[in-house]
């Protein structure tokens, strides 16, 4: 890696954005974009907004499923999109596992919720 970031300043190679280089420091210059990132989830979220962040991740896996099982991309695409699915999946097993120990989820709007997912 760092034989890589040798040969960048050697080279003096840039990767061209919007961004006014002679302002920045190199190291900026090979940030993803900022349109890519996804933040975490809060770390005072509700078991309410936990429930409903399960749920549209569902709605929203079961339609990728779908484009990956009909669509014309190639194998390795549809793998790799798979498999992230399968990491989402795992992450809100877990979450659902956090909810379900919760009090607060068998009451209420919440545990209407809770019995969809």
């Amino acid at each position: 890696m760092f034989e890589r970031l040798g040969e960048i300043y050697t080279n003096k190679e840039v990767y061209l954005t919007d961004l006014d280089h002679d302002e920045v420091p190199a190291l900026f210059w090979w940030f993803p974009n900022q349109d890519d990132f996804n933040p975490p989830p809060p770390a005072d979220e509700t078991s309410i907004e936990k429930m409903e962040r399960i749920s549209s991740t569902i709605k929203q896996s079961r339609t990728e499923i779908t484009e990956i099982m009909y669509s014309g991309i190639n194998a390795e695409d549809k793998i790799i999109r798979a498999m992230e699915i399968k990491q989402e999946a795992d992450i809100l097993l877990k979450l659902f596992k956090e909810c379900e120990a919760d009090p607060e989820c068998k009451k209420g709007e919440a545990a209407e919720l809770f019995s969809k997912c």
